[in-house]
């Protein structure tokens, strides 16, 4: 079956660059999502079984199945809102960049507060870090007080509590990380 691929283009002159949510990447991690559930639920039903000896207790198989199924739970909410969500997944314009790529984005990110930027790599992760003079400004947008400590953490960590990674998003790392670093670069042109 020969799949069509659409080109992304990317127009640092223009002046909008819209990068939708990659579907196929979410489908994959639902997936994994759903199939780690499940595993949850099977440590939970076979606890007996699944004890390393006669001596380990059936309280580690469940309690690892609960909080699995706790844990990739909150991850499924997650993956099926970035399904659905009408926005697209990042928006580079003249003002900033709007951030709706994953969980704990923040939103708006105003060009004129970025004070600069530092590619990290977490497992496979490529991530980039985005400083800000104004933290505590995209910290206070937390709707939750878990969002909110993953950003502090994110802040005390890395230096900066916004970060922006390519993994749900229909565009390669590279070519994300050079469109925000031109886009930087004349901000003000």
């Amino acid at each position: 079956m020969i799949q069509n691929r659409k080109k992304i283009e990317i127009k640092t002159r223009s002046t909008k660059n819209k990068i939708e949510m990659s579907t196929g990447k979410l489908l994959l991690s639902l997936l994994g999502t759903v199939l780690f559930i499940l595993i949850g639920f099977w440590l939970i039903i076979n606890s007996e079984s699944v004890a390393l000896s006669r001596n380990t207790y059936q309280l580690v198989p469940t309690v690892g199945g609960i909080l699995g199924i706790i844990f990739f739970g909150i991850c499924l909410v997650n993956i099926i809102r970035l399904l659905f969500q009408k926005n697209a997944g990042l928006t580079i314009d003249k003002n900033g960049i709007t951030d709706n790529s994953h969980s704990t984005s923040v939103g708006f990110i105003d060009w004129n507060d970025i004070t600069g930027t530092k590619r990290v790599k977490i497992a496979k992760t490529k991530i980039l870090l985005l400083f800000t003079d104004k933290p505590e400004k995209y910290i206070n947008r937390a709707e939750t007080n878990r969002f909110r400590r993953v950003l502090e953490a994110n802040h005390k960590k890395y230096g900066t509590p916004i970060s922006i990674m390519s993994g749900t998003l229909r565009i390669k790392f590279g070519d994300l990380e050079k469109l925000i670093l031109e886009r930087l670069e004349t901000k003000d042109k």
